[in-house]
């Protein structure tokens, strides 16, 4: 029933996406998915939550008590018109038939006992009506709702008149004082204390958060498949064993996160493997072997930021095995993790331990790709280098090394480098290295 008042609650106020021109009220997915098509992933929840704001705003006090007042109002003329006058009537004549307002009804006295009950469920929907509340605030949205006058309204008011008179002259109260003997009867008003404003504006703002959030979430896979397919010809790549998401499960039954960077530790892994240690490897050697440099510090740079890398590879690899279950991190946690439930101190070596093995995996993350970016930076220098063809400042026999690679060395270093920017990119999807 609240949803009836939609219209009421969005009239004139202003569109929550004025700012990116889509023309409607309603928080909808579909209009939240059209605005994603369109802008920046950045963009999106900054220009909706600014959206929302100023749709909030709105909703100024005095607003917000018209509506719930409306709304009470409603819930007393829908109490009133859908009470069974029928089941009532009919107990003064049993022939009476439903919905045949042509029938001469023929009533006859009936003993009270069998009234009393009713007449108090019918005092229960009498008592909220005021002759003097704002029925025409209530009808104008009911006409809109349906597109009709749904109520007459001469006929509501000649009839609300009737019911202040016999709400005035108190002739209920009297006939359930006499049919029940209690003079001390009084009715019980039960007015209906709900608000609707609040309710309704939370659960926009939450469902349209949890769409935005969704839609993110998509447009990060999206990205991401995309980029793991530039680096690796696929979107499905596996190559961590121990430290991954499915060893999470263990963890999910005591109530704990587990392990957090499993995916970019994924992606590293086959980054060192399926290119590190071949493609990249067989670059260096060319370049510093091959390549007559106009000073040793820089070919020293690269050697020592590529010595790095592979340095952070082994670790990483070794990282792995010791996660499984014979490796040093596995036994560390099958110690504690048995003993978790009914142990609090091993809950909290388990907790740590897991936070050691995160923080130590982060760690890996963190020192391949600050050595994969400087190593870039300085392949970018080289294939400007090597364009330079005027004057080459970095290496001088360009030609001897291009003849001595397999394919043209330029064409390797742009390949290997777009791997690596690719790649920064792709591991920023999950963690935010220092110098991104």
């Amino acid at each position: 029933v609240p949803s009836l008042f939609n219209l009421y609650l969005t009239k004139g106020l202003p569109d929550p996406f004025l700012n990116v021109g889509c023309g409607r009220t309603k928080m909808t997915e579909e209009k939240v998915r059209e605005m994603a098509a369109e802008m920046d992933t950045k963009q999106i929840a900054a220009d909706i939550k600014d959206g929302m704001v100023t749709f909030f705003a709105a909703f100024t006090s005095d607003m917000m008590k018209k509506i719930n007042d409306t709304y009470k109002l409603f819930s007393v003329f829908h109490a009133f018109t859908m009470y069974d006058y029928y089941f009532l009537l009919k107990k003064f004549d049993s022939n009476l038939p439903e919905k045949d307002f042509v029938y001469h009804p023929r009533f006859e006295p009936i003993n009270g006992e069998y009234l009393s009950d009713d007449l108090k469920d019918f005092q229960e929907v009498l008592l909220p009506l005021e002759r003097n509340a704002d029925w025409d605030r209530l009808f104008n949205i009911l006409k809109e709702y349906r597109n009709l006058e749904m109520v007459s309204r001469p006929v509501w008011k000649k009839l609300i008149g009737g019911v202040h008179d016999v709400k005035v002259s108190g002739v209920i109260d009297l006939i359930i004082m006499h049919c029940e003997k209690d003079p001390h009867f009084k009715p019980v008003l039960n007015v209906s204390k709900d608000r609707i404003v609040e309710p309704y504006l939370n659960k926009l703002k939450t469902q349209t958060e949890i769409t935005v959030q969704k839609i993110l979430q998509e447009k990060k896979n999206q990205k991401t498949e995309k980029l793991a397919i530039l680096i690796f010809g696929t979107g499905a790549v596996s190559r961590m064993k121990n430290y991954t998401e499915k060893s999470n499960a263990m963890f999910s039954k005591k109530m704990l996160g587990g392990f957090t960077h499993t995916t970019a530790a994924n992606y590293l892994k086959a980054f060192m493997l399926d290119h590190v240690k071949k493609e990249m490897r067989e670059l260096r050697d060319i370049l510093i072997i091959r390549g007559k440099w106009t000073t040793n510090l820089l070919s020293q740079q690269l050697a020592d930021y590529f010595q790095q890398i592979m340095t952070v590879s082994d670790a990483l690899l070794q990282f792995d095995e010791s996660c499984a279950d014979e490796g040093e991190l596995g036994i560390r946690l099958r110690k504690v993790i048995n003993r978790a439930d009914r142990d609090q101190g091993a809950m909290r070596i388990l907790r740590d331990t897991v936070r050691d093995i995160n923080a130590r995996a982060l760690s890996l993350i963190s020192e391949s790709a600050q050595s994969l970016i400087v190593f870039g930076k300085n392949l970018k220098l080289l294939i400007d280098d090597f364009d330079n063809t005027a004057h080459h400042e970095i290496i001088i026999n360009w030609k001897e090394v291009d003849s001595a690679s397999d394919g043209t060395v330029k064409q390797r270093m742009v390949d290997v480098y777009k791997r690596i920017f690719y790649f920064i990119q792709l591991l920023q999807m999950f963690v935010k290295t220092e110098k991104s």
